[in-house]
C-alpha cells in the first residue's frame, strides 16, 4: 500500500508542478490516436479503389502513418496549449453555453489553419510545379 500511496503522491506533485503537460499531454495522446487511425482508413479505401477497379498502385501505409502522427501531434499541442491558456485567462466565470461554443469555433479555425499550414507545405512542395515556383520565385 506505501508504494501505491507514494505513486498518487509523486503524481499529483507532478500534476501540480507541469500544469500546461496535464493539458496538452489528452489533447496529443487524443489526436494523434486520430489521425493514425484516419491515415490507416485513407490507405484501406485506397487499396480498396484500387482492387475495385483493378489498377495496379504500390500502397506503403508509413508515410501516411508519419505524416497522420505528425499533423495529430502537432495539432493537439496547438489545441492543448490554446485551451491551456484560454482556460487560465479567458473562460473564468463565463456561461458554460458560451464557453462550449467558443471552443468549438476556435478548434475549427485551428483545424482550418493548420489543414492549409500542411497543404502549403506537404502538397505544394512535393510537386513539380510547387517545387519550380518555389525555386523560380513565380
Amino acid at each position: 500500500m506505501g508504494g501505491l500511496a507514494d505513486y498518487t503522491t509523486r503524481a499529483r506533485r507532478f500534476a501540480s508542478r507541469h500544469p500546461i503537460l496535464n493539458h496538452v499531454s489528452p489533447q496529443v495522446s487524443f489526436w494523434i490516436t486520430a489521425y493514425i487511425l484516419l491515415s490507416f482508413t485513407v490507405h484501406l479505401a485506397s487499396v480498396n479503389l484500387a482492387l475495385s477497379f483493378s489498377v495496379q498502385i504500390e500502397t506503403n501505409p508509413w508515410p501516411l502513418l508519419l505524416a497522420g502522427g505528425i499533423t495529430g501531434f502537432l495539432y493537439g499541442c496547438a489545441l492543448g496549449l490554446l485551451d491551456y491558456f484560454f482556460d487560465k485567462q479567458f473562460f473564468r466565470n463565463k456561461p458554460l453555453g458560451k464557453i462550449i461554443v467558443l471552443k468549438s469555433f476556435m478548434s475549427l479555425v485551428l483545424l482550418i489553419v493548420c489543414f492549409n499550414f500542411f497543404k502549403v507545405c506537404f502538397i505544394q512542395c512535393t510537386t513539380f510545379t510547387g517545387i519550380q515556383q518555389i525555386f523560380t520565385g513565380s
